[in-house]
C-alpha cells in the first residue's frame, strides 16, 4: 500500500544519508540521516504490531547501512561483515526501539534522552567489548572527509561527533514536527554552532616553526595472493628499493601494518633477519631516521610454562 511504499522510501533515504560519510562523500548528511526513521516512528501507533513494524524497518535500515559501507570485508573473511552487521544493527536497534516504545507512552523529552544516552552507551560498548569490537560505523567516524567541521574532536573524541549527530537529528526532526520559528532557530544553532567553533579552531591554527621530514612508504603487494605466501625475500627487496627513494634528511619513516613479512619472535624481535636488514637500509639511506613499521610477532609458551588466556594450542606448545 501507499503507506508501506512511503516507509520503504524513507528507509532507503536514511540509508543513503547515513552511508555518505563512508563512501567518500560528506558526512554532514548524517546530521539529518535519522530524521526519516523518526518520521516513520511518528506516524506509527503504540500497538505491539506497529512496534514490530518499526523494528523491521529500522533493522532493514541499519543492516543496509552496514552492507553498503563494509561489504569489502567479505573479501578477507565472509563471516566478518555478516557478524559486524548483525552486532552493529542490534546495538542501533536497542537505542532506537527504546526511543520508539518510550515516545508513545512518556514525555518526548524522556524518549529523546534515552535515544541519545543508549546510542552513545552502545557505541562505547562496541568500542570496549572484549568479545566483539568493530567500531567502524560509529556515527562520529562519518566526518573523516570533513575534518574542518570537527576540530573540537581534540576535546570530545569521536563520541562527541556521535552526540552532535544525534542532537542535530532530534533538533531537525522537532523543527519539521512543530514548524515553529523557535524550533527552526534551535535546530540551526545545534547544527551550525559546532561547525562555527571548529572553523574558528581550524583557521586560527598555527603550525610549529620546527619542520620534520616524514617519508611514508607503501609497498605495492597483493594482500590476497602475495602478501602471506612464501616470498619474504622479494618483499624485503621491494622495501629496499623503496628506501632508495627516501631523502637523506628524513627523520621519520612510516611503513604499513605487516610490512615485515617474517613473523618475529616476540621475546627476541630485534634478532630477526628482517630487522637487521631494515637497520642496514636505514643506516645507508637515512641514518638519523626513526622507523615505524608494522609486523606480526609470535610468543611461544613451551611445555611447563603457563600460557596466557588468549594463547592457541600448537603441537606440544601454546602460542600467541
Amino acid at each position: 500500500n501507499i503507506s508501506m511504499k512511503r516507509n520503504i522510501l524513507l528507509v532507503l533515504l536514511s540509508v543513503l544519508l547515513l552511508s555518505a560519510g563512508w563512501l567518500g562523500l560528506s558526512g554532514l548528511s548524517s546530521l539529518v540521516a535519522l530524521v526519516p526513521l523518526l518520521i516513520i516512528s511518528e506516524n506509527l501507533g503504540p500497538s505491539r504490531r506497529d512496534w514490530w513494524r518499526m523494528c523491521g524497518l529500522a533493522a532493514i535500515c541499519f543492516l543496509l547501512w552496514n552492507a553498503v559501507t563494509i561489504w569489502w570485508v567479505w573479501i578477507a573473511t565472509p563471516i566478518g561483515p555478516i557478524t559486524a552487521a548483525i552486532v552493529g544493527s542490534f546495538y542501533n536497534l536497542v537505542a532506537f526501539m527504546t526511543y520508539h516504545y518510550t515516545v508513545k507512552r512518556a514525555p518526548r523529552a524522556l524518549a529523546y534522552t534515552l535515544l541519545v544516552t543508549l546510542w552513545i552507551a552502545t557505541e562505547w560498548a562496541y568500542t570496549s567489548a572484549d568479545v566483539m569490537t568493530f567500531p567502524w560505523l560509529l556515527l562520529g567516524h562519518g566526518f573523516s572527509g570533513d575534518v574542518w567541521a570537527v576540530q573540537w574532536y581534540e576535546f570530545t573524541g569521536n563520541l562527541g561527533g556521535s552526540l552532535w549527530v544525534l542532537l542535530s537529528n532530534i533538533a531537525i526532526f522537532e523543527a519539521w514536527h512543530n514548524r515553529s520559528r523557535w524550533s527552526v532557530v534551535r535546530a540551526g544553532v545545534v547544527v551550525l554552532l559546532p561547525i562555527a567553533v571548529s572553523l574558528a579552531m581550524y583557521w586560527s591554527y598555527k603550525p610549529s616553526e620546527r619542520l620534520v621530514k616524514v617519508s611514508v612508504m607503501q609497498p605495492n603487494v597483493d594482500c590476497y595472493e602475495e602478501k602471506f605466501s612464501d616470498n619474504a625475500t622479494w618483499q624485503m627487496q621491494n622495501i629496499g628499493d623503496l628506501f632508495s627513494s627516501v631523502p637523506r634528511d628524513t627523520r621519520v619513516v612510516v611503513l604499513p601494518e605487516t610490512a615485515l613479512p617474517e613473523r618475529l619472535n616476540d621475546d627476541k624481535p630485534l634478532q630477526s633477519g628482517n630487522i637487521l636488514t631494515l637497520r642496514e637500509l636505514v643506516e645507508e639511506q637515512c641514518a638519523d631516521a626513526m622507523v615505524v613499521a608494522g609486523a606480526s610477532t609470535i610468543k611461544f609458551y613451551p611445555k611447563g610454562v603457563a600460557p596466557s588466556e588468549t594463547a592457541r594450542r600448537g603441537d606440544g606448545y601454546y602460542y600467541d
